[in-house]
């Protein structure tokens, strides 16, 4: 666990909590019907990306069974927020 809020090292220019380089789209696009990856090539690292002041954002999040043969939904943990739409 990080000793240092993201959004505190934002406000105060704190160094070395954080890189600004988290790409703007998927380095790799994945294939959703083809056959699925061995090898995540997961690492360890704290990326954001900047968003302009006052932006407005679509967040997509899709849950596909990768790791275990069942699916487990997508939640966030210590979050409130309010489901405006879902569909296919």
């Amino acid at each position: 666990m990080r000793k240092t809020a993201l959004l505190q090292a934002h406000y105060f220019n704190i160094s070395g909590v954080f890189t600004d380089d988290f790409p703007s789209k998927p380095l790799m696009p994945y294939n959703y019907t083809g056959i699925q990856p061995k090898n995540f090539a997961t690492k360890k690292c704290t990326k954001l990306y900047r968003l302009p002041y006052n932006s407005i954002v679509q967040l997509v999040l899709q849950d596909i069974v990768m790791i275990a043969p069942e699916t487990h939904q997508i939640h966030l943990h210590g979050f409130n927020f309010f489901l405006l739409w879902e569909g296919a």
